[in-house]
């Protein structure tokens, strides 16, 4: 496997953890190893693949605590 597809792998498996942070440097490294080769011709896109990954991530709840006023008075 070449290296964009480990790291690839290994972004996967941060955003199934919840490790966004680490997601995030992961898919920084596939953005520079991506600058690189740009124009190098393969049907094989890690890139492409870890953007595609970030659309299936479930929704983060949403915090609505905050958009509901309380009507008690004190």
């Amino acid at each position: 496997m070449i290296l964009a597809g480990e790291i690839l792998h290994l972004f996967k498996r941060a955003c199934s953890d919840g490790d966004m942070e680490v997601a995030e440097k992961l898919l920084q490294a596939l953005e520079l190893i991506d600058t690189r080769q740009h124009g190098a011709a393969s049907s094989y896109k890690p890139l492409s693949q870890a953007y595609l990954a970030i659309g299936e991530l479930p929704a983060p709840p949403r915090n609505v605590s905050g958009l509901i006023k309380s009507s008690s008075v004190q």
